[in-house]
C-alpha cells in the first residue's frame, strides 16, 4: 500500500460543504415539521377545550351566518357537539318561516 492510501484509511476526512448544507437543511426541515405539528396540536386543543364545549353560546352568531347564507330566517333550538377526532355539530330546530 502506498502512504497516501494508508493515511486516507487512518484519518477521517472532514465533511464536505455539500454534506454540511444538506445536514443543516434536513435539521431545519425536521424542526419545521415538529413546529407545524405542535401548532396543529395546539389549535386542535383550543378547538376541543374552549370552543366546542361552549358551542351553544355561539348560537345567535351561527343563526345570523345561516340567515346570510340562505336568505331565510334560521333558528336552532340547541346545538350539540359529537365525535372526537372529527367533531360534528348538530342543531335541533331548523328553518323558520315567518
Amino acid at each position: 500500500m502506498t502512504e497516501s492510501s494508508v493515511s486516507d484509511i487512518v484519518t477521517p476526512r472532514a465533511p464536505s460543504a455539500l454534506r454540511k448544507r444538506m445536514a443543516r437543511g434536513l435539521r431545519w426541515l425536521l424542526w419545521s415539521t415538529v413546529g407545524v405539528w405542535l401548532t396543529v396540536f395546539a389549535l386542535w386543543s383550543v378547538l376541543h377545550g374552549l370552543i366546542l364545549p361552549r358551542i351553544d353560546e355561539y348560537r345567535p352568531q351561527l343563526q345570523e351566518q345561516a340567515y346570510k347564507a340562505l336568505g331565510l330566517p334560521v333558528q336552532f333550538a340547541a346545538l350539540r357537539v359529537g365525535g372526537h377526532l372529527a367533531p360534528t355539530v348538530a342543531g335541533g330546530g331548523g328553518l323558520h318561516h315567518p
